[in-house]
């Protein structure tokens, strides 16, 4: 009981180290930035993340500024480019969120990522929250997904158009059947030496040979 108690009172006058640690066990990357645009925290996976991310690596240390980081990698990325400005927008305190997703080309291919800025007051001046989370799993379920799906579509597709096929073989085969019937009918009614009677035998063979 008594460690116990000596351990809630070491949390208690501590907040950052227990602050700190509600980072860390964050598995987004976050990091908190100044109004300047510069970094004043991160969490754990921010850090481990930094090697990974051709943006975040140039930027993940406490000091580091962000702002400028992007706006470097924006002159390449229309997607970073317009990261750059909606922080510059928080950060001037002409917006309070921002959800975009752009993606990074590296070692491994491309990579996406979703990127939610949040300002808020913190310790007497504005802050802005950075939390972004690697959804390159997620797209590519979502691009097989859709590939399947399409597949899918084009077999039955193929499948519509081999039953029309058949129904259509089936209803010449009907009309063939009658026109032999027919032209049978005519050479048991006609005489030996009619002259429409060559017409009824080429009725016949035309449509025996169409039918074989």
């Amino acid at each position: 009981m008594e460690e116990h108690r000596s351990h809630n009172v070491t949390r208690a006058e501590d907040p950052l180290a227990l602050l700190q640690s509600t980072l860390d066990a964050i598995p987004a990357y976050i990091a908190i930035l100044d109004q300047a645009g510069k970094v004043v925290a991160v969490n754990a996976p921010w850090q481990r993340f930094a090697g990974e991310h051709p943006l975040i690596s140039r930027s993940c240390g406490v000091g580091a500024d962000f702002l400028a980081a992007c706006e470097s990698a924006g002159r390449a990325s229309a997607e970073l480019r317009e990261m750059a400005q909606e922080l510059a927008r928080l950060l001037a305190g002409e917006r309070e969120e921002s959800v975009l997703e752009y993606s990074t080309n590296g070692p491994t291919g491309t990579a996406w990522y979703l990127s939610r800025m949040i300002r808020f007051e913190g310790m007497g001046a504005a802050r802005v929250l950075v939390a972004q989370v690697n959804e390159t799993e997620r797209k590519k379920a979502l691009e097989a997904l859709k590939k399947s799906e399409e597949r899918l579509q084009q077999a039955q597709k193929m499948e519509a158009i081999g039953q029309l096929a058949g129904g259509i073989a089936h209803d010449f085969n009907n009309i063939l059947t009658a026109i032999l019937g027919y032209g049978e009918i005519l050479l048991e009614k006609l005489e030996a030496g009619s002259p429409l009677r060559k017409y009824a035998e080429q009725m016949r063979a035309g449509g025996s040979g169409r039918r074989n």
